[in-house]
């Protein structure tokens, strides 16, 4: 019920009542909750402190390490949710969610450093598996792994698909991949602007 709220002031709330009443048996999952509303919400650092509290609690657990991973993206903490993104996919190797945006961050992160094509490669790879070549988000992924490996054929065919997958209204995305393609076109992998 709180999941479909919409992550609302009241859901929140309800959240940390819950957590004040558990008897400990189901905090990591309260934990987890709260990381992901706050996170929804915009406000990552709550996210974050929730987050780590899930994964002490659970050290086992996807899903709170790749949400941590959203989390320190969100504060431009790139290098921290390269790592949080490796140790969801070690808890969980075909964490869908995770090998997406690791992939995304290693293909097109700004900082050079961080760039890891190959890897990128790889988790797009699992990403699109797990939807069968579906998902247009997943298989947009896959296209600036191609391009950052410098497999621009590739990486344009893909964008192909990914175009096919898109309802007609969805005109903002479609502008996205189209400038995507014509980087890929004229052999130019896409990376992310420095923020700020």
């Amino acid at each position: 019920v709180l999941v479909g709220a919409g992550w609302s002031d009241d859901a929140i709330v309800e959240l940390r009542k819950a957590l004040r009443r558990d008897d400990g048996r189901n905090a990591a999952r309260i934990h987890g909750l709260l990381g992901l509303a706050y996170g929804r919400r915009g406000d990552a650092a709550r996210a974050a402190v929730h987050l780590q509290q899930a994964i002490a609690l659970d050290p086992d657990s996807a899903a709170p390490r790749a949400s941590l991973g959203d989390a320190l993206r969100s504060q431009g903490r790139d290098a921290e949710a390269i790592a949080a993104y490796r140790a969801a996919l070690r808890a969980e190797p075909q964490h869908r969610d995770a090998a997406n945006n690791l992939a995304w961050l290693l293909a097109a992160a700004a900082d050079p450093a961080l760039r890891a094509p190959d890897e990128a490669l790889r988790w797009a790879g699992v990403a699109v598996a797990a939807t069968q070549r579906r998902d247009a988000s997943l298989l947009d992924t896959l296209a600036v792994s191609l391009a950052a490996a410098g497999r621009f054929a590739e990486a344009v065919a893909t964008l192909e698909e990914a175009l096919a997958l898109l309802p007609a209204e969805a005109t903002e995305r479609r502008a996205r991949l189209l400038q995507r393609r014509a980087l890929f076109a004229a052999e130019r992998p896409y990376v992310e602007a420095p923020r700020r």
